[in-house]
């Protein structure tokens, strides 16, 4: 393995930003120190926040100044799992499996390392659809996890996530799935007007919702498909569909 990347394959975080369809998930923490800039970037589902603040971030700020170096970090950061050698393909897909990408301007080098924060199988079981076969998590109350879930399952620099807030009084957080270049973008943009025009306060749930946004009530053909089950939610993302969260 060669220990000096290409420094062709070293984006910065706005190239990365602009790869990931401008996704509200991937943050940059930046620190100056000795003439040099350093981005750190991350995304925010998708990684363990003590691990990056603790032995990334923290590690970094307390450094002296000449060790704050492209050969230093690679030898001496105390992460486990760390890549030296990448293309940029390969740091668009690590960081939407939980890695940091660490991105030295001056020197034009950088580094990933593992950051994960893995979902856990004890989430929970869905409880009003079953499988006989395949992974019998659910979806959670929490955003955050849910997004985790989606990250973790379909690795696609192409998922785009897009935040929304809905109501007039009592502003409530939805996240629009969906895959760039297989979801209709008529169809996408119309949802989406659909979703800014709601004013009520009181969308409790996913049925509440849908309500809001059929076109005809009194249809007998299923406008939308609610689920828990994230492999079924992924099902129709994969097939052109747009999800919301």
């Amino acid at each position: 393995m060669a220990n000096t990347p290409n420094i062709n394959n070293c984006p910065n975080y706005k190239k990365i930003k602009y790869i990931l369809n401008q996704s509200p998930d991937l943050l940059c923490r930046t620190i100056e120190v000795a003439g040099d800039c350093l981005e750190i970037v991350f995304m925010k589902n998708l990684i363990k926040a003590e691990t990056v603040n603790e032995y990334v971030i923290k590690f970094i700020q307390q450094l002296p100044k000449k060790d704050i170096t492209y050969s230093y970090l690679m030898k001496n950061i105390p992460i486990d799992e760390v890549k030296i050698d990448f293309k940029e393909q390969e740091i668009i897909s690590s960081l939407l499996n939980g890695f940091v990408y660490i991105y030295l301007l001056k020197e034009n080098k950088a580094l990933l390392v593992n950051c994960a924060n893995p979902i856990e199988r004890s989430i929970e079981k869905a409880e009003t659809e079953s499988l006989v076969y395949g992974p019998k998590i659910s979806f959670t109350e929490s955003l955050s996890s849910n997004i985790k879930i989606i990250r973790q399952n379909l690795n696609n620099s192409n998922l785009c996530t897009d935040e929304l807030e809905i109501g007039e009084h009592v502003k409530k957080k939805l996240r629009i799935i969906y895959i760039k270049d297989l979801t209709d973008e008529d169809i996408l943009k119309t949802l989406k007007q659909k979703l800014e025009n709601i004013t009520i306060d009181d969308i409790s749930d996913s049925s509440v919702l849908a309500q809001c946004l059929e076109d005809n009530h009194y249809s007998f053909f299923p406008q939308f498909i609610m689920t828990e089950l994230p492999d079924r939610f992924l099902y129709s993302i994969l097939n052109g569909r747009v999800g919301i969260l």
